[in-house]
């Protein structure tokens, strides 16, 4: 007997240190993913990790929304409003100012490119344990592990499904990579954003009773998600507020409905006082940005919730979740109760899906996809069926009538046991290969052509800005130089983002109008520039696109800077057009330039539009026009 004891104590201890060595190495493999794919594309001697020179979409706005407000924190404007404009400018508006907050602390403490590594490579290892921690709550560690890899190595477009198809076929060339970032390698947003998440979702999780100071405590982290970002706040309370219902109501059954009932309220009156200002801020922004321009509604039907999206993310995790519920004949209270927080988030995601079908509307659109459901929610939806299959069906006996349960149960047992502990292992490996051989690709993109074009900006931007007094504006022919200006320097720009910078439609479209007539842009090149291009384009959206002189009129960056994620209508686009050409038909150029304190700009040809206060010197890099 005592021999038997020290037999599974042994086993014990081993399956607990193998736990950890599993969880271990899963961990540095994370950790060398993450930082093989930025830090690569320092080793040819320049590195700027922050580069718009040739990014995906998500990249861009990356760049070019967040990075100038954090950056103007950094420097201690804790409520920027004009962050490409008047850097010391503050006001509120409608900006999640805790990832704000976070991100100018990190660039204060780290630097513009020690704050990028933080962010996307440390942050994603972060977010790596909180699944690890969530998943384990219900599976064993080699499931918990395995899909929290996979959640955090996954690309949208599912790139690695190609991937894996052309090894198969015996594709060995680098073109089976792709340039497309790591879906959760963003900073703030998902890495933090999604830290965020996750870590109330465990918080709210805990076997702990719901007091009233924790319940106060979790609502108020629930509501507080709003200043990490829009998305987690309204899927995050939808849920709180279907959850802690029931876990009061199980924790204490004699707690009669009118109890209860004034408890909802009383969160809800919480809830809504910590989210005011966030509502506030939105119907007072200036910009005039609607739920659709931020992407929080589309007024288009998704084309992420496809019929197959639906099925492999909703249908096929139901359908058998429900089959293996059946075979191992689980009884639905536990079912229910068990496993009510992932069904909550499941009939929540549904909703929006369900709601988008009968309004032709997608609430959220491609942010909830990328932001949470990608990463989190559509393994989540998994973990009921991989804990049937792990911890009832093994240890289940049917009758032995029972022929079909029973080769069910045969084929499930196999594919729990010998199956995974072989197959995991593998998708895992594949998985580090691909996202390798993907950051060796990107390494000579970036060496090929993001480096190139960099060092030519900043030299134009290094020229416009030397010996400029702060506040001032510059312009440059190069879109790069332009891009850079919010970034590298505290002058101002034309080029503005208008849900960064707090301002409305008319004045983005009047000070890209001013820059169409400075260079000499044909009406054509300026409505082009100013419409969908590149980065609208759904079936280039994972494709990097070059900021350049050649390709700036097809890329859509103008419509991006002017109309964010707006989809227009047949009759909003051609008011939009009928504006664009009177803007640029009537613009006094003199007046603007006054206007917008332009005081230096640098073109590769001869400009005939400037007013007489200007100069010009001729440099190895172009024409300079300074205001006397």
């Amino acid at each position: 007997m005592k021999e038997q004891q020290l037999v599974w104590s042994f086993r014990k201890k081993l399956f607990l240190n193998l736990d950890k060595i599993i969880l271990f190495l899963s961990i540095i493999l994370i950790f060398l993913i993450f930082s093989l794919w930025d830090i690569l594309g320092c080793l040819n001697g320049y590195c700027n990790l922050y580069s718009s020179a040739s990014v995906t979409a998500m990249k861009f706005s990356e760049i070019n929304s967040w990075l100038p407000l954090s950056l103007r924190v950094a420097q201690g404007n804790l409520f920027p409003i004009f962050p490409s404009i008047d850097p010391s400018a503050s006001g509120f508006a409608f900006f999640p100012y805790f990832s704000l907050w976070f991100h100018g602390l990190s660039i204060k403490l780290f630097g513009l490119n020690g704050s990028y590594i933080f962010g996307h490579v440390f942050f994603p290892v972060f977010d790596f344990i909180l699944l690890y921690l969530i998943f384990r709550k219900y599976v064993n560690t080699l499931w918990s592990v395995s899909l929290s890899f996979i959640a955090l190595v996954s690309f949208t477009g599912l790139p690695f499904r190609k991937f894996l198809l052309e090894v198969i076929l015996g594709n060995t060339q680098i073109d089976i990579a792709t340039l497309q970032s790591l879906n959760v390698a963003g900073f703030p947003f998902p890495s933090f954003s999604l830290f965020c998440f996750l870590g109330a979702f465990i918080l709210s999780l805990a076997k702990k009773k719901i007091s009233n100071r924790r319940l106060f405590f979790l609502t108020a982290i629930w509501a507080l998600q709003s200043q990490i970002y829009v998305i987690n706040s309204i899927v995050g309370l939808l849920f709180w507020f279907m959850f802690f219902p029931i876990r009061l109501k199980r924790e204490n059954l004699m707690m009669n409905y009118s109890l209860l009932i004034r408890k909802i309220l009383f969160q809800f009156i919480i809830a809504i006082v910590i989210v005011s200002p966030t509502v506030f801020a939105f119907f007072n922004h200036s910009s005039g940005l609607s739920f659709s321009e931020l992407g929080v509604i589309s007024n288009t039907k998704s084309v992420i919730f496809s019929d197959i999206f639906v099925f492999l993310y909703f249908v096929f995790p139901l359908l058998l979740t429900i089959s293996i519920a059946f075979i191992s004949k689980s009884d639905p209270y536990e079912f229910l109760y068990k496993f009510s927080p992932i069904i909550i988030l499941f009939l929540i995601e549904s909703s929006f899906y369900i709601f988008g079908i009968t309004f032709n509307l997608s609430i959220p659109n491609t942010l909830l996809f990328s932001r949470l459901s990608m990463v989190f929610f559509h393994f989540l939806y998994l973990i009921p069926a991989i804990y049937y299959i792990s911890f009832r069906i093994t240890t289940f006996y049917f009758n032995k009538n029972q022929y079909v349960q029973n080769y069910f149960r045969k084929i499930l047992i196999f594919l729990n046991t010998k199956l995974s502990y072989i197959l995991l292992p593998i998708i895992i490996i594949f998985l580090f290969l691909f996202a390798a051989i993907s950051a060796r690709k990107n390494y000579f993109h970036i060496k090929n052509i993001s480096s190139i074009e960099e060092v030519k900006a900043y030299e134009e931007l290094t020229l416009l800005t030397k010996d400029l007094p702060k506040g001032l504006a510059v312009l440059a022919e190069n879109p790069l130089a332009n891009l850079m200006i919010p970034i590298s320097t505290n002058n101002a720009t034309l080029w503005i983002n208008r849900f960064a910078n707090n301002v409305s439609q008319k004045e983005v479209i009047k000070r890209f109008a001013l820059i169409a007539n400075i260079f000499g842009w044909s009406q054509i090149e300026f409505l082009k520039f100013m419409q969908k291009g590149q980065f609208q384009d759904l079936t280039q959206i994972n494709n990097p696109i070059n900021i350049d002189s050649s390709n700036i009129f097809n890329s859509g960056v103008g419509y991006w800077f002017t109309m964010h994620n707006s989809t227009l209508s047949e009759i909003e686009q051609k008011k939009y057009v009928e504006e664009l050409t009177y803007e640029y038909k009537n613009i006094n150029v003199k007046l603007m330039i006054d206007k917008y304190k332009l005081f230096r700009i640098l073109s590769s040809k001869v400009l005939y539009s400037l007013p007489d206060n200007f100069t010009v010197t001729k440099t190895n890099i172009g024409y300079l026009y300074s205001r006397k």
